[in-house]
């Protein structure tokens, strides 16, 4: 009876950890759906051992990062080697916020940078919480957006204010200020993105002194008006938010938008 009662234990829990396994292999499926979409359907047939081969040999890949850039940005920092790090500075160089980082840095960042997949509608950064790193956009795309008050519905909204695309970063604003400066927007993913993240204290090693030189120069050019002269601290923070400097030689056209006939921006 005791050997019997024993058997059903045994068979009870092979099946538990049958259901355990089937699951767990459902999720990582549907986890992976992303990146088993980037290799084409007419490649996979009905041969197992086949189709992991070709899933390791293709390097078709949508955006920036190849299936090998993502398994050297998941592994430990201190397991890379020189090799993985000049093939991920390779890599960071097609970013157009990276396009003025010194070699010294993308290596750095290529010691440090994680990988990190989102779904649509999740949100990344929330405004008035902590800031705790650092976002650059491999693909995909990100609203940016701020709660105001809405008098109609009496109540809070979150209200697009921008978006980021690849080859953007953003929640470095809330980095460059005082400790306890917190998160001014909310970021939310608006399609599949693929994002590299790096931490608080790599940041202020590795790009908070760039940064801040970057903020300072605009800061001086915009103190150099008398247009913004009444501005409060805030307004100037978000005038630098959205300015940048950018020069023009003698009797070069300023950009507009030819079909409507004005600038894309204000220009001082």
């Amino acid at each position: 009876m005791a050997s019997r009662k024993k058997a059903d234990e045994e068979k009870l829990k092979r099946r538990r950890l049958a259901r355990f396994r089937f699951r767990r292999l459902v999720h990582v499926v549907i986890f992976n759906r992303y990146w088993i979409a980037e290799i084409e359907d007419e490649d996979i047939g009905s041969n197992v051992h086949r189709n992991v081969a070709v899933i390791e040999k293709r390097l078709t890949h949508k955006g920036t990062l190849t299936i090998i850039d993502k398994r050297i940005l998941n592994s430990p920092g201190e397991k890379r080697s020189e090799a993985d790090r000049r093939s991920l500075k390779t890599v960071f160089r097609k970013l157009d916020c990276m396009q003025d980082f010194t070699d010294w840095q993308l290596d750095e960042l290529a010691r440090c940078a994680t990988f990190q997949y989102l779904e649509p509608g999740r949100v990344i950064l929330r405004e008035g919480h902590q800031p705790y790193g650092v976002y650059f956009i491999a693909n995909g795309e990100v609203t940016v957006s701020r709660r105001q008050w809405d008098y109609h519905q009496e109540t809070f909204a979150d209200v697009v204010c921008g978006t980021r695309t690849g080859g953007q970063m953003f929640g470095e604003i809330a980095l460059l200020h005082e400790a306890d400066c917190r998160r001014t927007a909310t970021c939310t993913t608006t399609t599949d993105c693929e994002l590299l993240c790096i931490g608080r204290e790599e940041f202020e090693r590795i790009l908070k002194p760039t940064f801040l030189e970057r903020w300072r120069q605009l800061q001086r050019a915009l103190a150099r008006f008398d247009y913004f002269k009444y501005w409060s601290t805030d307004q100037i923070r978000e005038a630098c938010l959205l300015s940048r400097i950018v020069g023009y030689e003698p009797q070069q056209k300023i950009p507009v938008d030819e079909a409507r006939g004005r600038s894309y921006s204000a220009y001082f």
